[in-house]
């Protein structure tokens, strides 16, 4: 989120991001300690997430559905 005098806010925790606390991920600012995966919470870096349906994950997790899995491999 941009505000008006260019101070950018973290979209997990809502407080101001400056450049050298930022992690930007599909367009989207992050404090680099809130970009974490939505299913166990692990920190993650660009290295190692994928999102999908606007959600952060790691990409080792395996989820129970295949349906998930073959949209989440495709990442």
């Amino acid at each position: 989120v941009l505000l008006s005098n260019n101070l950018v806010k973290c979209q997990t925790c809502a407080k101001t991001v400056y450049k050298v606390e930022e992690l930007q991920a599909d367009g989207v600012i992050y404090y680099k300690t809130c970009f974490r995966c939505t299913h166990c919470n692990n920190v993650l870096k660009l290295e190692n997430y994928a999102s999908m349906e606007g959600k952060l994950y790691c990409k080792v997790i395996t989820y129970p559905t295949n349906d998930f899995n073959l949209k989440f491999r495709s990442l």
